[in-house]
């Protein structure tokens, strides 16, 4: 099935029920105030969908957006342009678009993200971390954690 949806003035088409996440065409630039008000480009025009049931992996060289990517998905960043639509309670939403008290709702329910920098708990594996999260919000974890 075939999903066009009005939201936020904007048409989202060719999501079908697998779809968890859709990025279309997103661009982040970095100004370097320091250093003369140079502009960084990190994105540009980067797209994605993933669906459900898939492994994805990011990989490339250091400085080449990854965690750029990431961190815009889990709205750390705004993109100074394209769309981030993400199925939160049966709804299409364009994560670009949010308020922020939408954005945290969104965090809370439906997207998590765990850094490859976490120092939030030192000593704490991050899957435990991920684990009381779903222990909190009353969903199994499909991994069993270690106490090693």
């Amino acid at each position: 099935m075939q999903l066009k949806q009005q939201t936020n003035h904007h048409f989202i088409s060719d999501i079908d029920d697998a779809t968890l996440l859709k990025a279309e065409n997103i661009s982040k630039d970095f100004t370097l105030h320091h250093q003369g008000g140079v502009s960084l480009s990190v994105l540009r025009r980067m797209s994605l969908i993933l669906k459900t049931g898939e492994g994805v992996a990011l990989s490339g060289k250091s400085g080449s957006g990854k965690s750029t990517f990431m961190r815009s998905v889990y709205g750390n960043y705004r993109v100074n342009s394209g769309s981030i639509w993400i199925k939160h309670e049966n709804n299409w939403l364009d994560l670009t678009q949010l308020e922020p008290h939408e954005l945290l709702d969104v965090r809370r329910k439906t997207i998590g993200y765990v850094s490859q920098f976490l120092r939030v708990i030192p000593r704490v594996p991050a899957l435990e971390i991920a684990g009381r999260t779903f222990a909190r919000i009353g969903r199994k974890s499909r991994h069993r954690l270690s106490k090693n």
